[in-house]
């Protein structure tokens, strides 16, 4: 990546961010409003993460190969919805884990075949 070290600098801010609150959220941050409040850090982090163009995108590719199965997850998830088939590996090897995690990949790769897969982060226009 070849960016300015401004540009740079938000990148990895947006992906520190995104990174952080993922994992603290895991697959349920209790109270609710604390999940809530987790998930609109993550969401913010996208959303500018994807004003910055393919240079964005790219360093939440790179987060699919994140340690943090949670992080791998919700980037994956996102990279899909942006067309990268690449994502769809990370999530098939994701839902061979158990509990609410391999559940969760499950779903998403359903929605992928079935051609209802949307961005979790992305305003519903409903």
């Amino acid at each position: 990546m070849s960016m300015n070290s401004n540009l740079e600098q938000k990148v990895t801010s947006a992906i520190h961010a995104f990174c952080e609150a993922a994992i603290e959220k895991s697959t349920f941050a209790s109270p609710a409003k604390k999940d809530h409040q987790l998930h609109k850090i993550m969401s913010t982090a996208v959303n500018e993460l994807r004003t910055f163009g393919s240079d964005g995108l790219s360093a939440l590719k790179d987060i699919m190969q994140h340690e943090s199965p949670h992080v791998r997850i919700w980037a994956a998830t996102e990279m899909l919805t942006n067309g990268d088939e690449t994502a769809k590996a990370v999530l098939i090897s994701l839902a061979a884990e158990e509990g609410l995690l391999g559940a969760s990949a499950k779903a998403v790769l359903n929605e992928h075949v079935k051609g209802r897969l949307r961005s979790p982060f992305s305003v519903s226009k409903t």
